[in-house]
């Protein structure tokens, strides 16, 4: 989601400005900047919600490995940013059999391997769910020792 406003100039309609961005939003990763005018994505224009509408339904069929250029006006000056679309998978939800496939089929991979993936995978579970000692717990460790300690001389 954006603030977005239709912008006018001489009473006509030249695109939507960016308002507020957060610095942890989407716009923001994708390098906009508030006050930004977006005149066309993908050579579509954005003058009026119609055109904006079938700008949007246009990049709902865009596929991964396509590219999006978003046109527009920063301080006075043209600017273009490109965007290209790829799938940004999370290791630790991937089967291990889905990574090596993947591996093998790029013939390049950086990062950690599958088997250290699933090493990764397999840690985190364990301090998920690592809990405190209960109440028996204690006891019975005060027991152990006790007994342990009795046998001693």
């Amino acid at each position: 989601m954006f603030d977005l406003t239709t912008v006018y100039q001489k009473g006509k309609s030249i695109g939507c400005r960016i308002g507020n961005i957060v610095h942890d939003s989407l716009g923001y990763a994708m390098g906009l900047e508030p006050h930004d005018i977006v005149t066309h994505i993908n050579s579509l224009s954005t003058l009026n919600t119609e055109e904006r509408y079938n700008t949007y339904q246009s990049l709902l069929k865009k596929k991964i490995g396509d590219t999006i250029e978003v046109k527009g006006l920063r301080d006075g000056s043209d600017f273009m940013i490109s965007y290209h679309l790829y799938d940004l998978k999370d290791p630790l939800h991937e089967s291990l059999q889905e990574l090596e496939k993947d591996e093998k089929a790029s013939g390049v991979y950086t990062g950690p391997s599958p088997a250290e993936i699933e090493e990764e995978r397999i840690k985190l579970l364990r301090d998920k769910y690592k809990f405190a000692p209960t109440a028996q717990d204690i006891k019975i460790q005060q027991k152990m020792a006790m007994l342990k300690e009795g046998k001693q001389e």
